[in-house]
């Protein structure tokens, strides 16, 4: 197996991606846009009505648009009317070169506005026929006069709902693309043979059936393919019989682990040794309740003989990882670590390893065969991918073993060495 035959993350893949979740994008996307509708309904609409003026003289025009912002019009405009800023709601324009004077209202309240423009066009006039008063112009009363008045709206000015329905639309559908994506660099739980095979093309898959942590995983009837024993034997038909497993990023307890693997093969008549190497959470020692302070270090180093760390649960032995080394990486790659699971080899019919998580990056072993074991619901695509990679680099072939998870249980009283 090569690196390049493990699938990465490329822009090809993730545009597949998205396609396969089409419908989960589209619907993300009709929930956003419906709760923006559901928004836009909520808030009151807005709505504007115009009065019309007509200037006698033009040069007048820009005068009087000035004019209907003043206090001494506004003043009285709104003096009968419950408007709380005139102003700010108060639009007073004129066509250019025309002597037309617009006056637009708007507000939430259509008779209001109504109300507010012919009462300013009312005010205006006034106001243009006292300045033409004063002035000396004899035809005042046709210096301003209102041609339109303003009625109210029988509809809003501006219907944002479509607007804000299409915004919402356009945001879920994003965070829908977000979150697919997001899912697949940070990986899903997987959740069967299809899902791994999507990350381990051409790789061989044992499916181990139902395991209980701290229990035997059942055989894999439903399969049809033989008991677990069977299964792996053919795994190691160019092979020792020594099996090294992984188990992806993480050390739940809840996950299946090298121990799991082990009692499936003793509950099937094999003698069965487990080696826990796992330096760091003692992950299978822990599952057997075995004490771990004590045990495969000692034997490498000379400090305890075989027999004085195994200790035996019916056809599984166990051997505990001791006391964690400076240099664990140089520990197994030994020589002296080589000779002991030669020796395993020739007085078990299986040897299981367990190795601590991170191990797959400097694989100890060569002519073993290594297992990443993964656990529906609680190994990830991206943990799996990871994993499989870093052993490609190295050019070590792996199988995985899949399985299904129980509760978790608690860690059975730790027995003593060589009982």
């Amino acid at each position: 197996m090569h690196s390049e035959d493990i699938p990465a993350l490329t822009w090809t893949r993730l545009a597949q991606k998205l396609l396969r979740n089409t419908v989960l994008i589209v619907l993300i996307g009709v929930i956003g846009a419906g709760a923006a509708y559901a928004w836009a309904a909520t808030r009151p609409l807005t709505y504007s009505a115009t009065a019309s003026l007509v200037a006698a003289n033009l040069q007048r025009v820009p005068t009087y648009v000035r004019l209907a912002s003043s206090d001494e019009v506004l003043d009285g405009a709104v003096s009968g009317l419950s408007v709380a800023d005139a102003r700010a709601q108060l639009t007073v324009t004129t066509p250019s070169k025309t002597n037309f004077v617009m006056v637009k209202a708007t507000g939430r309240d259509p008779q209001q506005v109504a109300d507010l423009a012919n009462a300013v066009a009312d005010g205006l006039q006034r106001e243009a026929r006292q300045i033409e008063e004063a002035l000396g112009n004899s035809a005042s009363d046709d210096a301003l006069r209102v041609v339109t008045a303003a009625h109210a709206p029988q509809n809003p000015t501006r219907d944002d709902r479509l607007v804000y329905t299409l915004a919402g639309f356009v945001i879920g559908v994003l965070i829908g693309v977000v979150v697919v994506l997001a899912r697949e660099w940070w990986g899903r739980p997987i959740k069967g043979m299809r899902d791994v095979r999507a990350q381990a093309p051409g790789i061989p898959i044992v499916d181990m059936g139902a395991a209980q942590p701290g229990s035997s995983p059942a055989s894999p009837s439903r399969s049809g393919r033989g008991t677990l024993h069977r299964q792996v034997a053919f795994l190691q038909l160019a092979h020792p019989r020594v099996l090294v497993c992984l188990v992806p990023g993480t050390s739940d307890r809840r996950a299946v682990g090298a121990a799991d693997v082990a009692r499936a093969l003793t509950a099937e008549g094999r003698t069965v040794m487990l080696v826990d190497a796992d330096f760091v959470e003692s992950s299978a020692s822990r599952s057997c309740g075995v004490d771990a302070s004590r045990g495969l270090t000692d034997v490498l180093l000379g400090a305890a003989a075989h027999a004085d760390v195994a200790v035996l649960q019916g056809d599984l032995t166990v051997v505990p990882p001791g006391d964690a080394p400076p240099n664990p990486d140089e520990v197994l790659a030994s020589e002296e670590m080589r000779e002991f699971l030669a020796s395993a080899e020739a007085s078990h019919e299986s040897v299981v390893v367990q190795l601590g998580a991170g191990a797959e990056r400097h694989f100890p072993w060569v002519g073993v065969r290594a297992a990443v074991i993964v656990t529906r619901g609680r190994t990830t695509t991206r943990q799996l991918r990871i994993t499989l990679r870093n052993l490609a680099e190295q050019n070590i072939a792996p199988a995985v073993l899949l399985a299904s998870a129980g509760k978790e249980t608690p860690d059975a009283e730790a027995p003593a060495p060589g009982g």
